[in-house]
């Protein structure tokens, strides 16, 4: 007599499998495939001399830096 864990085993083996095959691949292109695809792109189109940045301080943009802190003023 089959029950309905028997009969849903297979699909949930084969659930599990996939899962982690696509889990490993997923791992495998954010730290080795990502920064291939990116080298690549760079060898394939490097950038333009003309938008490199100028060192002028007229062109450069203001920044402000913003740190929460709270009774750290010694750290900082």
């Amino acid at each position: 007599m089959t029950t309905v864990v028997d009969s849903i085993q297979p699909v949930l083996t084969t659930s599990l499998v996939f899962l982690f095959w696509s889990t490993l691949a997923v791992l495998c292109y954010n730290y080795a495939g990502y920064p291939i695809l990116v080298f690549l792109a760079a060898k394939l189109f490097p950038a333009d001399d003309r938008q490199s940045v100028t060192s002028s301080q007229e062109h450069l943009p203001r920044v402000t830096v913003l740190i929460a802190a709270y009774n750290a003023e010694h750290h900082i």
